[in-house]
């Protein structure tokens, strides 16, 4: 699935984290309390920035 990354949370701490949201209500709540588990995450950037962020050390 492609997600875009909108918002920062509270609970996103730290480089190799993020959130997915999965709606409202009580299927949403089901399937969020259940992922728990972990995954890849390939983040897509312009290129003059990942350029960038390889040259700083």
């Amino acid at each position: 699935r492609l997600l875009i990354a909108q918002d920062t949370g509270s609970a996103i701490l730290g480089l190799a984290r993020g959130d997915v949201f999965f709606g409202t209500g009580a299927a949403a709540a089901w399937s969020a309390g259940h992922m728990k588990s972990a995954g890849r995450m390939i983040v897509l950037l312009p290129r003059p920035l990942a350029r960038r962020l390889i040259a700083t050390p």
